[in-house]
């Protein structure tokens, strides 16, 4: 056997494939451990491409996080997209079944890996804050558009309030009862108990 040797044969990909390879690795090392060990050159590590690969399709970290940042929306809202499907054009099935979503997912270990890290980024720079407000700015919108659907008669400015209270109740419920954290007794019941205190807050009539 000759002693040379083997080189790897280089798959090239396409940009689509590409870009998809760098922000699964970007997210996974994000939300397992943590904003501080995402460096361009850890991504380039763990994809297996040169660094200079990476830096081609994002050339700083900051612009890594906001492309991340946009995937992570574009996720949710494609499980909007097939709620909307599925509810058949009843705007309150549709709400209650995305809220049910969203109280399910609070307990997924991506999904508390992934929120705890942007909360903390959200302090560090101006950027991430941007990053923080933005993501939570395309929430509270998706949800005043769901709870609008139902209710009309409300103005934008109303729904939009009722969407914060409802999204500050869905991710206060990462602190209580996250993904890894204990399980007490008094949680028993209660992400069916917020389900229906979220649904009553969206339906509240206008006095």
């Amino acid at each position: 056997m000759d002693n040379q040797a083997v080189k790897k044969t280089r798959v090239r990909k396409n940009r689509e494939d590409r870009i998809a390879e760098i922000l699964a690795a970007a997210t996974a090392i994000f939300i397992n451990e943590g904003y501080s060990e995402l460096t361009l050159r850890r991504v380039a590590k763990d994809v297996g491409i040169r660094l200079s690969t990476v830096q081609y399709y994002f050339e700083s970290k900051d612009e890594l996080l906001d492309s991340l940042l946009r995937a992570r929306i574009d996720s949710y809202r494609t499980s909007l997209a097939r709620f909307k499907e599925d509810a058949e054009g009843n705007s309150e099935q549709l709400l209650s079944n995305y809220i049910l979503y969203l109280l399910s997912v609070a307990d997924e270990k991506e999904t508390c890996g992934f929120f705890t890290q942007l909360w903390a980024m959200g302090f560090q720079n101006d950027v991430s804050r941007g990053q923080l407000a933005y993501m939570y700015e395309t929430h509270r919108e998706d949800l005043a558009m769901l709870i609008q659907a139902i209710m009309p008669a409300l103005s934008k400015l109303e729904c939009l309030k009722r969407a914060t209270m409802i999204s500050s109740m869905i991710e206060g419920s990462l602190i209580h009862m996250g993904y890894g954290l204990p399980r007490k007794p008094e949680f028993e019941g209660l992400r069916e108990r917020m389900h229906a205190q979220i649904m009553a807050i969206a339906l509240e009539p206008l006095k």
